[in-house]
């Protein structure tokens, strides 16, 4: 093979493993330094996001001012919640809101009707105003047919 070749027949071989060795090293390095790359990258962005979501939003609008103030009633903060994590959580309710006498049991939704009858009640009794949506308007109107005494008073019977 060597009379052939010119004699370089073994030299080409052992040059062209070197050089496919120098090219999978290469490789290799090119890889190492993306997948840095991209690792550091990776890490970056979730210690961004995890910044960004320790900026509480905070919802001071009035609604959400007395739905806090509701919440934070019905518990009772002196109980450790470690000790009696119900009554820190109900405490207040069940100090301010016994069980009524004509009731063998007392709970949250009962209440939770009377305040919403209550709340309809004063919708329902306010202004019909221009804002109002229409089924509103319909319900007041009713509400107020309903309600009517002097018209309730009057005879419908022919004379």
């Amino acid at each position: 093979m060597e009379v052939e070749n010119g004699g370089k027949g073994l030299e080409n071989s052992a040059g062209g493993a070197e050089m496919a060795a120098q090219r999978v090293s290469w490789l290799l390095k090119v890889g190492l330094v993306v997948s840095l790359c991209l690792s550091l990258g990776l890490l970056l962005a979730l210690i961004l996001v995890s910044q960004r979501s320790r900026e509480a939003e905070y919802c001071l609008t009035e609604e959400c001012i007395e739905a806090a103030g509701s919440i934070l009633s019905k518990m009772d903060r002196s109980v450790d919640p470690c000790e009696d994590f119900y009554h820190y959580a109900c405490g207040g309710w069940l100090r301010e809101n016994p069980i009524p006498e004509d009731s063998s049991s007392y709970g949250i939704y009962p209440w939770l009707r009377q305040n919403v009858d209550l709340k309809l009640k004063e919708l329902l009794e306010s202004p019909i105003l221009p804002e109002d949506i229409e089924a509103v308007i319909k319900a007041k109107v009713l509400y107020r047919s309903c309600m009517n005494e002097s018209k309730r008073s009057i005879s419908v019977v022919p004379s």
